[in-house]
């Protein structure tokens, strides 16, 4: 916090620190509020009604030549896995393939996310 505008962290607690458990006075909200005014953005619905819509605009890039050194090596790392597919008889083994196949997902994500 600033020192010049808040003061001391101690005298701060002690002038506005029961807000915090639910006493204090109206007086001392409305101090805070006036202090903590500047500092804070408010959106008001009368402002967002008022914005134009949103577009989405998709622009389709090509990888960079070492995401996609990244991206085969996380393929190749994984090549048994993606090549067995997800067969398996118990539940246990399905989810800890579904586990492996997202943890492999997510790294591939990564590798086009992150250059």
């Amino acid at each position: 916090l600033d020192e010049r505008k808040f003061g001391e962290h101690d005298e701060f607690l002690a002038k506005y620190g029961t807000l915090s458990t639910g006493g204090g006075t109206v007086q001392q909200v409305r101090s805070l509020n006036k202090l903590l005014r500047p500092h804070l953005l408010r959106r008001e619905k009368s402002d967002v009604e008022t914005l134009q819509p949103m577009q989405e605009v998709l622009l389709h890039v090509e990888i960079t030549n070492l995401q996609k050194v990244c991206y085969r090596a996380v393929l190749e790392h994984n090549r048994q896995l993606l090549l067995r597919g997800a067969g398996g008889s118990s539940s246990s083994s399905y989810a800890a393939t579904n586990g492996a196949y997202a943890n492999v997902s997510m790294m591939l994500r990564h590798c086009c996310n992150h250059p």
